[in-house]
């Protein structure tokens, strides 16, 4: 029974009653008053407190890259946090992530003061915000793509019609020319480079006229470098090797989008595997020294550097590092070299392949994906394109 309640009952002192009953509206009224401004201010917290929520996520690089589940509980986590001045109680949120935005709506119980008069203990206060993505800026890609035989099938299908799919991601969220650059590295255990960017002096020996531009390791320590080629310096020349069957051709950093998706196709599956050697050339992809020039000087500001490793098998040939250890030594190495850099590093394990070493290339376990169907690789893909978005708070 309410207060207001009891002292209806209460039939000692007429003229109390009377005057208690005169004053029961304007009491009520004030009451109300208060009780809904606070629960105004309230929101207004509660808003404040989800509008830096909704922005933490949006500028978490890993928020594309966790379970639903625990994209919830960060974000509760973090509202929570911000809350510690806030008079509510049952604070909950969901949280919603899609390509374009990120979605959160919020509710709590904020107490009411003279509510209680009238047996309401507390109300309701929801609110939500939308943080969307922004175009797409500063972003130059590097897709180091393992074009072996084991990729046959299916696995090449799938990884065409994932880089297409990538392509398609990010086009209609570019800005304008030049704010997204993409390069290509197909491998095995030799890449194809087009024969003008390597003139005689950059290549151990002299290759023949019909030399069609297979390259393999340098000796090390350059071969887990980006340090340019130089004429007095034997080992940081390259080895040219005779063919490379019918291996696509390496796609310098461009702006050109549509190039990179007609060169998917040009991918063939053939061959055996040193990632190593395809993750060199994709750093050389993604710096502006010899021997591409195409991508982003170190000092460049305000760039997100990218590198994809994708691979459905352990390594297999190196022009000199003996044995699959030895060239997974060469690996662990040159990963610590590109992430020390700066670049970010996502790997792509296809159904085969050594998880742990993919997993510890990656820059962090998020950025390792494990899958098990080919058919994965297209939201694969676009997962890791949507991590790259640039966001801004909306409403």
């Amino acid at each position: 029974m309410s207060i207001f309640q009891r002292f209806l009952k209460n039939s000692r002192g007429s003229m109390g009653v009377s005057l208690g009953l005169g004053l029961v509206p304007i009491v009520a009224v004030m009451g109300l008053a208060v009780d809904y401004s606070n629960s105004v201010s309230a929101k207004y917290r509660l808003q404040q407190v989800l509008d830096s929520t909704a922005t933490a996520i949006a500028t978490d690089t890993d928020a594309s890259l966790i379970p639903p589940a625990a994209l919830q509980a960060r974000a509760q986590t973090y509202a929570q946090s911000l809350s510690g001045g806030l008079d509510v109680e049952g604070l909950t949120l969901t949280v919603t992530l899609t390509a374009d935005e990120v979605s959160v709506v919020g509710s709590a119980q904020t107490k009411l003061t003279f509510g209680q008069i009238f047996g309401q203990n507390s109300r309701e206060v929801r609110v939500a915000v939308t943080v969307l993505r922004g175009k797409m800026k500063n972003i130059e890609l590097a897709m180091v793509l393992d074009n072996t035989g084991s990729m046959a099938g299916q696995k090449i299908t799938q990884l065409r019609a994932a880089v297409k799919g990538l392509v398609d991601f990010f086009e209609p969220r570019v800005e304008k020319q030049g704010d997204v650059k993409i390069a290509m590295v197909p491998f095995t255990n030799a890449v194809r480079v087009e024969r003008s960017w390597m003139p005689n002096w950059m290549l151990r020996t002299n290759p023949p006229n019909n030399w069609s531009g297979c390259v393999q390791d340098r000796s090390a320590p350059y071969d887990i470098t980006d340090q340019a080629p130089s004429s007095g310096v034997g080992d940081s020349l390259y080895w040219w090797t005779g063919g490379c069957g019918q291996l696509a051709e390496i796609i310098p950093m461009t702006d050109n989008l549509g190039k990179i998706r007609d060169a998917a196709d040009t991918m063939i599956a053939s061959g055996t595997t040193n990632v190593p050697l395809g993750m060199a050339w994709g750093w050389h992809a993604l710096s502006s020294g010899l021997p591409l020039t195409e991508g982003s000087p170190p000092e460049a500001e305000n760039k997100v550097r990218v590198m994809i490793v994708l691979t459905d098998g352990e390594n297999t040939q190196h022009r000199w590092a003996g044995g699959s250890n030895g060239i997974d030594d060469r690996m662990r190495l040159i990963c610590t070299n590109v992430k020390n850099t700066g670049i970010t590093v996502f790997t792509v394990r296809v159904i085969n392949g050594d998880a742990n070493l993919l997993r510890d290339c990656a820059t962090s376990p998020n950025h390792y994906f494990n899958v098990t169907n080919a058919n994965q690789l297209k939201p694969v893909f676009e997962q890791i394109a949507s991590a790259m978005s640039k966001m801004r708070i909306a409403k």
